[in-house]
């Protein structure tokens, strides 16, 4: 079963799931924007001012925002573990 809905942690997850042919499916990513002028020369339209971000950055410190992870209601999540942790952790240091 392939995974309808998708989250990306960064630009180079992102591009795993765009080459897996699941762009409709992009729901939810860390950065508040990735690098997409390439995407553009390549006809490929993708928006990301429509995604749910997952990373709220405050000053110096960044975290995940658990509710918004869950919102997103993403079926898979392409993220590092070590990644959601760390930021995890950044918010319980908060």
């Amino acid at each position: 079963m392939v995974p309808e809905t998708w989250g990306a942690a960064t630009p180079a997850e992102l591009e795993m799931g765009l080459l897996l042919g699941q762009r409709d499916g992009f729901v939810s990513m860390f950065y508040p924007s990735y690098p997409t002028a390439y995407y553009e020369e390549l006809g490929i339209n993708l928006d990301t001012e429509s995604k749910a971000r997952l990373l709220e950055v405050q000053g110096q410190q960044a975290s995940v925002d658990k509710e918004i992870f869950y919102e997103a209601n993403a079926d898979v999540h392409l993220i590092d573990p070590n990644t959601l942790q760390f930021y995890s952790r950044n918010r319980s240091n908060q």
